[in-house]
């Protein structure tokens, strides 16, 4: 059934499917890589890919979007107290109030272990482990550079050690879901 929030994120998604600009930011990823996350998740559910794996990825998402929200009020000089940690619970608590309404968390018997406990819940545990996990690769990556004179030891390093962590992440998520 195709209700009115999925229209809006349709609409919404368009935009992001053709952006006007795109570039790279230190310290986390690129507009064409949250892209891509973005694509992945859409058909994840459909394609029957558990709710553990999916998380990850939606962390690592949410944070790549706080991380170029900064980024692009920094680059239009929009500076207020607090900035970063307004702008991250911001987007942490609308996050887990849609994913609640819209039915992604909360939901009965959906947890690891099979218990009721929210803490437990599949999408929030995973996201919680995915964004963590970009933001250390990301730490790791800049110290990597930092070590080498200011330079990736490999092209597309940047890209490649976070996307190799979550993956392997994920990797683990399945097999900790696995039925």
């Amino acid at each position: 059934m195709f209700q009115r929030t999925s229209f809006k994120y349709l609409f919404l998604s368009f935009f992001l499917l053709f952006p006007l600009q795109t570039f790279a930011f230190v310290p986390l990823v690129c507009d064409l890589c949250t892209i891509g996350v973005i694509a992945g998740l859409g058909v994840s559910r459909y394609l029957g890919i558990d709710d553990s794996v999916t998380g990850v990825w939606i962390g690592a998402f949410l944070v790549a979007i706080i991380q170029m929200t900064i980024a692009l009020l920094e680059k239009k000089h929009i500076r207020f107290r607090f900035r970063t940690t307004v702008i991250s619970l911001s987007f942490v608590v609308f996050s887990l109030l849609s994913f609640y309404y819209a039915g992604i968390i909360g939901i009965y018997r959906n947890t690891f272990f099979g218990g009721t406990s929210i803490f437990l819940d599949k999408v929030l545990l995973s996201s919680f482990a995915g964004g963590i996990t970009l933001v250390l690769t990301s730490c790791l990556y800049q110290a990597l550079k930092k070590r080498n004179g200011g330079h990736a030891h490999f092209p597309f390093e940047k890209v490649a050690l976070p996307i190799a962590s979550l993956v392997l992440l994920s990797v683990l998520f399945y097999f900790l879901t696995a039925r």
